[in-house]
Order: C-alpha cells, then structure tokens, then sequence
C-alpha cells in the first residue's frame, strides 16, 4: 500500500459524509508563509479518494471497465492517447465500457467556495497535453469553474463539491472496507413503502392485465415518485426505457437516484445540450451540460448506435426539448422501447404543437407503454377549446385518455398527509400594521432609511412566524432574483442570529447545493429565491415556505408547497406564510382576498 493510500484509509475511517472527510485531508494542503511549513500531500491522497469514487460510487461504478492513476496507466493506453511519461495535468484515466477513454485532472482545494481558473489551475493542460481523448473530467472539491472552461461543453465534465456532499455513508463505509480490507460493502437497496407497493401494483396491472399502453401516476411531491417509476420499470422487466424529464437538473437528479437504487446494472446514455436550458423562464433552475456527470449527445447517429447495441438493458435519459434527436435515430431503425417514463407529465399538457407535445405520437417514439407522472395534472379550460377552432387538435388535455391514458393511480395531498407520508400544513396569513412597525423600526435605528415600510414588514411579518410557530428553515418565494437577493440581505441585518442565504437558478449545482447544505446544518436560516427551488429539490429541514409576492401559477403554489410537507423526525407540521400589510384603518379581513 503506498503512502497516499495508508493516510487516507486513517483519514477515512469512521467518516461517513464528505464534511467530516474535507477537515482531516486539509490537514495535509498547509502552505504557511510564517513558518514556511508546506505540505501538498493532500492532492495526491485525493487522487486516489478519486480513484475510488470511480470505482466504487453507485452513480459510477458500472460506468467503467478500468480506473488508473496516471502511473498505473498501461503503456499502450499512453500510446493511444499521447500521454507520454509525464504527468502534465492528467492525474487518472478511465475507460468505459464503449472502451472510450477519459482523462481527469484533480483539484483539491481548501476553501470549497472558490472557483477553479482554466490558467491558474492549469485546466487548459488537460485539454492541450491529451488531444486523443474522448472525453475530459475535472475532479474538484471547488464550487465552480471560471468562465473559460464553461465553454467545453460537448466532452467536458465537472465534479465539483456537490458531487462529494451527495456521496452517501454506504460508498464512504465501502472505501474504507476496500482500502483496508480489499473487499466491497454490498449495497442496501430501498424496499417501496406500502404506498409505492400500491402504486407501482395498480400501474402495472393496468399495464398487462388491462392492456392499457398509457396511462397516469399522480403522486403529490415528496411521496416518492422517482423511485416508483424505477420500481414500475423493473416490475415490467424492461430493456429498452426512455426516461423523460424537463429540465437538466431534473435529468441529473433522476439519473443518480436511479443509478443508486437499480436491482439490475443498465448501460445509459443522455440525450441534452445547452440550448434545453429554458432562458425564457424567470429565474429557471440552470443546469448545464458540464454538470450531468457524464457525457451527453444530441447526435442521432450516436443515439442510433447505442439503441442498436447489444446490452441486456439500455435507457436512455432526455430532457423533451432534445426529443427530435431519439424520433429521428429511431426512424431509420426498427426499434421500439419498451417502457417510456414521462416526468413532470403536466409540462406535455396545453396548446401548441412542440417538442414536449412529440411524446404523445406512438409514430415518433414507438413505445409499448407511457407511463405520465405528475403531482399537479393539467386540464384545459373548455372556455379555451371553443377558442381553439382548427387549433383544438394540438391541445393536450390530460382529461384526454386517448393521449395521456387512464388515471392508473391517484394519491392526493390530503391522502399523503392522513396516510403519515407527508407532514400536516398550517397556512397562517400574518397582518402587520403600520403602527406595530413604527414601534420595530424606532428598536433598530441603523435601518436603511430607504428601505421602504411594506419591505420592513415582509422581514418582520416571517421572523414572527418563526418565532411563534418555532420554525427554523424557511424557504421564501419572491417575483424576482434581485428582490430575493435583497430580501435575504436586509433580513441577516435585522435578525442577526438567522443565517441568510438566497440562490437563483444561474448559480452552479455545486455552488447551490453547497448553499442548501449549509442551510439545513443551519440552527436557524433562511434560503431565498425567485422560482428556481419549486422543483426538485428534497431538503426535509425545510419547516416554512414564505410567499412574499403573490404567485399566479397554481402549478408552481403546489410544487413549492410540497417543499414544507417532506418529513424528519420531530417535524409535525409545514407553515405556508403569506403576509399582508395593513395600516389600523384597514380591515384585515378585506385584505387577505386582494394580497394573496
């Protein structure tokens, strides 16, 4: 065992998240200018932790056939690749199963919060010394990359501290097993709960007994529903899956999730690029490309070749924008899949003829069964259909069963809540009169003088819930990113012993989930944003969420609500918050109607 491995087997031991890992390897990154104390060992033992993820992960290791450190490289793969005998910013490389290979440069850095520069840290070695490879990885602990290396889309990819912050006890137990053992610690898979059971029963039934090739799971958000839709796939035995979701970070979500929770191993392939990113969206939750994990395609013929090799089970994950991509590979072959697993079904509902609308033509994507999920099924409007005319044939109703199936299984909130799945909610719409401010702002005489009244009173109107309700993590809602930003802000001025944060969807996945895990390691804190936290996220610590302007969409109340109903232990109840500002000649109760 060489050094490197002996300090981080110790180190390792006993830790079971990455934030216990990070103080002890820092120990060895010390650059002192008073003493001139230097040791750089700490980048070498995370080079070998690296190896180990790689090998180990459940979101990796079926990934690749060989894991190398750069000395451990067989000669002739250096020959393949050009890498020559020294290290000039290639520290591993793998090789999948295509017998494609990556090269990785690994960063480790001791302030997490920094972001690595292409020059600086000598990214743009990686790129420049392996010109054979096809693909590129940078390995990190930092929370981002600097603007240049962004720009390496379609053969980079970035691990960065929120991949570390997701490796779960089970992998950290298993590479301590393997460092000191050599033997792996065999995976604990979920059992469904007895709702899952009910539902992936019913779904499937309506399947093959019932002959049905499409239908709906409506599941309220927090119930489960990803791994349902795994545990449905492996009940029908399927071998070709497309999985279908709307965003990049949703597409990365599921793929880890899956990949952690599979009874069978599967070879997958993303379908994405860039330009799925929804930039039309107020503050949209911003994935990219560089973040997956993994390689993405949005070339047919690469999609065509992989529908076409011979794996025992293949899925592919795509965002819809990137579903003209699968229809044309698909239509120069015959091929059908066999299961197609429809996320956030209702963004394929209303009018017009799109890339989300292309899922529902069997022509197109020949699938046996469609299975669309959602917590929030949209209807149109029959006020909207006498409007349509000719149009009518491109709106997509969910009431429609010749489009969306069936409901095969329906949980409701209500359900979840009396079933002890979700918590309870209490919605408390605080008044805050002008005169109980003027008594709160003569308290705290270094208030800004230009903040104005009504922005006082939404920072006021939340600590009091907090306070009353003993809440300790909330979640607030707001119209803009600035106004977030601005909310959080003034807020960590006026209670102090809150800590405060804001995120929007342009910040890293690393950078926002290193946020969102310092908000739940939090006593108290809050965490503000425009929309970009209404999906997907699963932070249980989330005990209130806070509208401070009035939201128009139904679709996004309920998604965001669903954040404050997740359980922990000692959670009784979620607080849905909506304050009202009122002067004393005001009556509250008028108010309350027009305000939220």
């Amino acid at each position: 065992m060489t050094e490197y491995k002996k300090i981080l087997t110790e180190l390792i031991k006993d830790k079971e998240t990455w934030r216990e890992l990070k103080p002890e390897l820092s120990k060895y990154n010390v650059h002192s200018t008073e003493t001139a104390e230097k040791d750089t060992r700490a980048g070498k033992i995370f080079e070998v932790f690296t190896k180990l993820y790689f090998l180990i992960s459940p979101t990796e290791k079926d990934n690749f056939k060989n894991v190398w450190l750069f000395e451990e490289t067989p000669l002739e793969v250096r020959n393949k690749l050009n890498l020559g005998n020294q290290d000039y910013g290639v520290d591993l490389v793998l090789q999948d199963i295509e017998d494609q290979y990556f090269v990785v440069q690994c960063k480790y850095k001791n302030d997490e919060s920094s972001k690595l520069n292409w020059s600086a840290d000598k990214i743009a070695n990686l790129f420049a010394f392996c010109p054979n490879a096809n693909g590129y990885i940078v390995f990190s602990n930092a929370v981002d990359l600097d603007n240049v290396s962004k720009t390496r889309h379609d053969n980079f990819t970035f691990y960065g501290v929120a991949n570390l912050n997701e490796i779960q006890k089970e992998t950290f137990n298993s590479i301590y097993s393997f460092l000191a053992q050599n033997q792996l610690i065999e995976r604990k898979l979920y059992d469904p709960l007895p709702h899952q059971e009910i539902a992936i029963h019913e779904c499937t039934q309506w399947f093959t007994e019932g002959e049905e090739p499409r239908g709906q799971l409506i599941l309220p958000c927090g119930a489960g529903k990803t791994f349902t839709a795994l545990w449905i796939k492996e009940k029908l035995q399927s071998k070709n899956t497309l999985v279908l979701v709307p965003s990049l970070a949703l597409l990365r979500q599921i793929k880890n999730e899956w990949s952690k929770q599979r009874k069978n191993i599967y070879q997958y392939l993303c379908v994405c690029s860039e330009t799925d990113i929804d930039k039309d969206t107020t503050d949209t939750l911003v994935t990219h490309t560089y973040e997956i994990d993994t390689r993405v395609t949005t070339d047919s013929e690469h999609v065509k070749s992989f529908l076409l090799k011979p794996f025992e089970e293949k899925v592919i994950f795509s965002t819809y924008h990137s579903l003209p991509v699968i229809a044309n590979a698909i239509k120069e072959i015959s091929f059908e899949f066999d299961f197609v697993f429809c996320d956030e079904a209702h963004k394929t509902a209303g009018v017009g003829n799109n890339k989300f609308s292309l899922i529902h033509n069997n022509n197109r994507i020949p699938s046996k069964y469609r299975l669309y999920a959602t917590a929030t099924p949209r209807i149109v409007k029959e006020s909207l259909k006498k409007k349509l005319g000719d149009d009518l044939k491109y709106a997509y109703d969910m009431n429609d069963p010749d489009t969306f199936g069936y409901e095969f299984h329906r949980m409701t909130f209500k359900d979840a809540i009396e079933e002890d799945i979700l918590v309870d909610y209490k919605i408390v719409a605080i008044g805050v009169n002008s005169d109980e401010l003027k008594e709160y702002i003569e308290q705290r005489r270094f208030i800004d003088k230009n903040i104005s009244i009504d922005e006082l009173a939404n920072n006021y109107a939340l600590e009091h819930v907090m306070q009353k309700y003993n809440a300790n993590h909330g979640l607030t809602f707001h119209s803009r990113v600035k106004l977030a930003q601005e909310f959080a802000n003034r807020h960590g001025q006026l209670f102090p012993n809150t800590k405060t944060f804001s995120v929007s969807g342009e910040q890293s996945t690393s950078y926002r989930n290193l946020v969102l895990e310092e908000f739940k390691n939090s006593e108290k804190a809050i965490v503000s944003n425009a929309r970009c936290l209404t999906e997907g996220v699963d932070v249980p610590t989330i005990d209130l969420v806070y509208f401070c302007d009035p939201k128009n969409s139904k679709v996004d109340i309920v998604q965001a609500v669903g954040r404050a109903l997740r359980k922990k232990e000692g959670k009784k109840l979620g607080l849905i918050v909506v304050p009202i500002y009122h002067s004393q000649k005001d009556g509250i109760t008028n108010l309350v109607g027009t305000q939220s």
